[in-house]
């Protein structure tokens, strides 16, 4: 992936320096440690222009997604355990 990345930018004409953030949507291909892409494209930029460093983004609309998943499960969770509390939801007056 790295490699076509490159050969774009080359294609392009852009300059590795130039570049300030790159957002991802968290997989560990792009934002592993060792060997995923950013930490690939810091390596370049870093060889080249050594107090220059990409700031990594995480998707708005993933970050999104990961809030409603998360949110959904502790609302089936809170819903669960008012059922099993014993129902004094019943007696409330509905709005």
């Amino acid at each position: 992936m790295f490699y076509a990345v490159e050969n774009c930018i080359a294609r392009t004409g852009l300059e590795w320096n130039k570049m300030a953030s790159v957002t991802t949507d968290g997989a560990r291909a792009l934002t592993g440690k060792n060997v995923g892409l950013l930490n690939l494209m810091n390596d370049k930029i870093k060889t080249e222009h050594p107090s220059r460093a990409l700031i990594p983004v995480h998707c708005v609309i993933h970050h999104k997604r990961l809030c409603k998943d998360a949110l959904s499960m502790l609302l089936i969770q809170l819903s669960m355990l008012l059922m099993k509390s014993g129902g004094w939801t019943s007696s409330l007056p509905l709005i």
